[in-house]
This record gives C-alpha cells, sequence and structure tokens, in this order.
C-alpha cells in the first residue's frame, strides 16, 4: 500500500483500530504505519523498522506491535502471595475464586463498590486533601 499523506504516522492508528477485528491473524507482529495507511506487517521490530526507513527515509513513520487484548490483564493477588507466575495464564478457576474472594470482601465492608458518582467523589476528595495539604505547607 502507498502512503498519500506524509502528515504523521498518528492518523493510521485510526485504521488499524478499525481493522483490528480481522487483524487476528497478525496478532503479535509489528505493523508499519505511514501517513494513514497500515503499510506492512512484520515478524519483528527491526523488519519493520528497517523497512520503514528503506521506503520512507526521514519521513516520519510508525511502527506497532499489533495486540489484540483490550486491556491489560492483572493477576489475582493471591496468585502473587502463593509464589506462582503472575505472567502465567490464568485458569477458570483462578478467575472464580478472585470473584468469590471479591464478592466475600464486599459482603464484609472491606471492599468498596465502585460506580462513576463513587470514582468522581473520590476525585473531589483527593483534590480537596490535597490543596489542604498544599495551603498548609505554604501557609
Amino acid at each position: 500500500m502507498a502512503s498519500s499523506s506524509s502528515d504523521g504516522p498518528r492518523e493510521g492508528i485510526g485504521d488499524l483500530r478499525a481493522a483490528a477485528p480481522s487483524a487476528g491473524g497478525h496478532a503479535g507482529q509489528f505493523v508499519l504505519i505511514h501517513g494513514d495507511d497500515v503499510v506492512d506487517c512484520f515478524g519483528t521490530y527491526d523488519d519493520a523498522i528497517k523497512a520503514g526507513y528503506q521506503q520512507f527515509g526521514l519521513d516520519p513513520f510508525l511502527v506497532k506491535l499489533v495486540n489484540l487484548a483490550p486491556f491489560p490483564v492483572f493477576p489475582p493477588n493471591r496468585i502473587i502471595r502463593e509464589g506462582r507466575d503472575p505472567v502465567a495464564k490464568l485458569t477458570k478457576r483462578d478467575v472464580l475464586t478472585a470473584i468469590d474472594e471479591a464478592d466475600s470482601s464486599l459482603a464484609a465492608g472491606a471492599g468498596q463498590v465502585l460506580t462513576a458518582a463513587s470514582v468522581q467523589a473520590l476525585a473531589e476528595d483527593v483534590k480537596r486533601r490535597g490543596r489542604r495539604r498544599l495551603r498548609d505547607l505554604f501557609m
């Protein structure tokens, strides 16, 4: 694919996100983006960078890893406490146990249910306390 724009690589990210549902075969590969175009996929970062400089010289381009995970997955604290590898794949049992632990914590009053309103209230409280501390420091 030839690029029709040299405004910079950020515009091509929208194309990449739009193409994500069909990008499953490219997960773990590196895409070369130039302007509005997703140019090609490469097996390594180095190959993608080399191709970018060969094709576009000093014109801006972007190399991104195709990662289809919608968000980072953090292991339950229990897995870390048990000394298990936190990067290893979580089992269904791990997830169900974490949910049970969270439900028990909430039932015991040790947790807090987060809603948009409660997060906003928490943010306002943190700002208020921070401003008070700054005022006390400088007055």
